[in-house]
């Protein structure tokens, strides 16, 4: 995982929903752990649903080609297919 200085990104796993480094998810999909730490916006799942499923930019490390979503109920670990049609929410830095 690279640093970057994006203005406008998609969220990743991590951001959303804290992973400890302990927990077999943390085990299994390392690079999860560096993509950054969970903003306190997103600590209530309520805070992030908006009834529809939206992409993460975080692979899924079970699937070959597949990418966490957030679901329409605010959970963010599912995955999909990303030819699957869902939502894009873009964050950004001022």
């Amino acid at each position: 995982v690279t640093a970057t200085t994006d203005k406008l990104f998609l969220l990743s796993r991590t951001e959303l929903s804290s992973i400890p480094s302990s927990s077999s998810l943390g085990k299994d999909s390392p690079w999860l752990l560096s993509e950054g730490f969970q903003y306190e916006a997103f600590k209530d799942e309520a805070a992030i649903a908006n009834g529809d499923a939206w992409w993460e930019r975080s692979i899924y490390a079970s699937g070959t080609d597949d990418f966490y979503l957030v679901n329409y109920v605010g959970f963010v670990s599912s995955c999909s297919d990303p030819s699957e049609a869902h939502l894009v929410c873009p964050a950004w830095c001022f």
